[in-house]
């Protein structure tokens, strides 16, 4: 099946966006994605055209391409880049809650790509975890400005309150979004809105720094949350820096009791059979004993 220039190969996607197609653009002969939007409204169908524009506009390697945009026979086409690899929601239903540590490396890549487009003065609208790649290379957000064309589109749990009341929106609107997005990589549970001025608690499923960041971007009013991506991602790795001293610790305290156990398998191999152990079994991990002693030497046991 062939629209405009492109030859339709394989259906890849579907959603509130339209369809996307892998395909092959017989202009140049690339292979790309094709999202085919069907919409005949003058209004709407300029509405996109505009956005895809814009959205080509952003040249960062977190955020799919946009090549180029048009329409044929009622609709609208986005050809864009094609990307291999799963949706954040599918890594999630397949894999569980993401690590801290994952969580705070995903969280920087989609702060990137949210800068890059708010930098041009484009605003997502539709943050959620099926917009959003992961391939080899890393994260990819999909989709910049386009739910805005088509206003029923936005999904409403992942929508900043200013949003759902219909209000004029802006970056701190995409960073309510990516809260919603990082809690459910976090808890592996849909977030819901807390009712009226309810709080809203994370629990103890995250360091107390991490959850801070999450409560900041979740927070009802717009003027209390941070106040660009890059703020968000600074404060995410210096969540992971404030809790780093003490997993640091523990790993120490699980090496010295290796080592006690060590040694005490030692002094009852002596005591019972006069064995003697090498130095290296008492230093394990360090590749130069301690000194005054060599890896071969021995220590009988007193």
């Amino acid at each position: 099946m062939n629209v405009d220039r492109f030859e339709l190969l394989e259906l890849i996607g579907e959603g509130p966006l339209g369809k996307v197609w892998k395909a092959i653009d017989t202009g140049d002969t690339r292979i790309c994605a094709v999202r085919l939007v069907d919409e005949t409204d003058v209004t709407r169908v300029e509405a996109l055209l505009a956005a895809a524009r814009r959205a080509a506009a952003i040249r960062d390697p977190r955020v799919v391409e946009v090549r180029d945009a048009g329409t044929h026979g009622g609709q609208v086409w986005v050809s864009m880049e094609l990307c291999a690899g799963r949706t954040l929601a599918e890594v999630l239903a397949e894999e569980g809650p993401f690590a801290p540590e994952r969580l705070v490396e995903v969280g920087c890549s989609l702060c990137a790509a949210l800068e890059a487009g708010h930098r041009g003065g484009v605003v997502h609208r539709d943050l959620q975890p099926s917009s959003v790649m992961l391939t080899g290379a890393g994260i990819k957000v999909m989709d910049f400005g386009l739910a805005h064309a088509r206003e029923s589109t936005a999904n409403g749990r992942y929508a900043s309150p200013e949003a759902q009341l219909g209000y004029q929106v802006d970056r701190r609107s995409d960073l309510y979004s990516l809260g919603v997005l990082l809690f459910e990589l976090a808890t592996g549970s849909a977030f819901e809105h807390p009712e009226d001025d309810a709080p809203l608690a994370l629990g103890d499923q995250l360091p107390p720094a991490l959850a801070g960041v999450l409560l900041r971007l979740l927070h009802k009013d717009a003027g209390a949350r941070f106040r660009s991506a890059a703020a968000v991602a600074e404060a995410l790795e210096k969540s992971v820096a404030t809790a780093s001293p003490r997993r640091r610790r523990w790993r120490w305290v699980g090496a010295g009791l290796a080592l006690a156990g060590l040694v005490a398998v030692g002094l009852v191999a002596r005591h019972r059979f006069g064995v003697l152990v090498p130095t290296s079994t008492f230093f394990v991990g360090c590749s130069v004993a301690p000194s005054g002693l060599q890896n071969s030497d021995a220590i009988r046991l007193r």
